[in-house]
């Protein structure tokens, strides 16, 4: 079946648990998916005292997950909630894995997905005093602990996973260099960026960066204009829609390595 995305070759550098559904997205769309980590994740296991924290939330707190991995590595340590804390997903599809798990109300920002998004949607309003448990990555983003904790908010952090850089798989580097004069690539963080420069910094025919990027956020866009990326197109959102509908947009302007030198 032909789709949209129809002899294009799309680099696909999301750790391998939260790449499946974009893989099948683009598959389904024509696209070819080189699926490469460029960072691998790893479960970290909670302190009894964090359990007990846990077991004892009350419907005055709320329980942040930032990711999917957070649900993933989280949840088989987690007590289920007696007493119904708000819980919160910073992402559409974190908050969807948590609801088909837990079955119970989880809001997500009503203005698209992301911290900043979080932090302006009216029905998340921690106030000063209110316990807010943000479940991240070990040597994540503070970005949304620092605003709370601006606030006056009990912010604690439980660290359920880590992310570590990943190995380059041969077979994925052969495939990118055949593909590479139709490619394309997502990054959906700077550390995932920069990892993944440094996986490919050399046995392809050119560059990384002279491919096309699509990318879920300015900042992410200005580190790639950073490192030497000429083309970076900002999705809509960080949803899978909202990356295809970018690649989509971009085929178009997508010209082999040797005419954009």
């Amino acid at each position: 079946m032909s789709g949209k995305l129809d002899g294009l070759a799309v680099l696909v550098t999301r750790p391998a648990q939260s790449a499946e559904t974009l893989v099948a997205a683009l598959r389904e769309q024509g696209a070819t998916a080189i699926v490469q980590p460029a960072l691998e994740t790893a479960g970290v296991a909670l302190e009894q005292r964090d359990l007990a924290m846990l077991a004892a939330l009350s419907d005055r707190d709320w329980l942040v997950f930032t990711s999917p991995a957070a649900v993933e590595f989280a949840l088989p340590q987690l007590p289920r909630p007696r007493n119904g804390p708000r819980c919160w997903a910073v992402g559409a599809t974190t908050a969807a894995l948590l609801q088909k798990a837990w079955s119970v109300p989880v809001h997500n920002p009503g203005g698209g997905s992301g911290v900043d998004e979080m932090l302006a949607d009216p029905r998340f309003a921690p106030a000063a005093g209110d316990r807010v448990l943000v479940l991240a990555a070990r040597g994540g983003r503070q970005r949304l602990q620092t605003a709370l904790a601006s606030r006056g908010v009990d912010v604690r952090e439980l660290f359920v996973y880590r992310r570590r850089p990943a190995s380059l798989d041969p077979a994925a580097l052969q495939q990118l260099s055949e593909h590479f004069s139709h490619s394309a690539v997502v990054f959906t963080s700077v550390q995932i960026l920069e990892q993944s420069l440094q996986l490919f910094d050399h046995g392809l025919p050119g560059p990384l960066s002279a491919r096309p990027a699509v990318v879920i956020s300015p900042r992410i866009a200005d580190r790639a204009r950073e490192l030497g990326f000429r083309q970076v197109l900002i999705a809509d959102g960080p949803d899978n829609g909202a990356i295809v509908a970018g690649l989509i947009s971009l085929l178009g302007s997508i010209r082999p390595e040797s005419e954009i030198r």
